[in-house]
């Protein structure tokens, strides 16, 4: 094998070690006990969306995308 290729081997095996999931965590604190609407998306995924009440929250992970990058996103009302 080729300098080249055993070198383009090993940074991806390290950067496979290296990666880690994003965790997102949403909770509804507002002050008047209001109901929170809250639709994520990422460039890949479609979170649809979630009503959380007062003091319910949130979660999801998503894997960071080396080659392109990450594209993420909330609306909240």
């Amino acid at each position: 094998m080729c300098v080249l290729v055993k070198s383009v081997l090993w940074l991806s095996m390290l950067t496979l070690v290296w990666a880690r999931d994003t965790y997102v965590y949403i909770t509804n604190n507002l002050e008047g006990r209001e109901d929170l609407d809250i639709h994520c998306k990422s460039g890949d995924d479609d979170h649809w969306q979630h009503v959380l009440h007062i003091n319910q929250d949130f979660k999801m992970n998503f894997g960071t995308n080396y080659l392109s990058g990450t594209l993420f996103f909330c609306s909240f009302k």
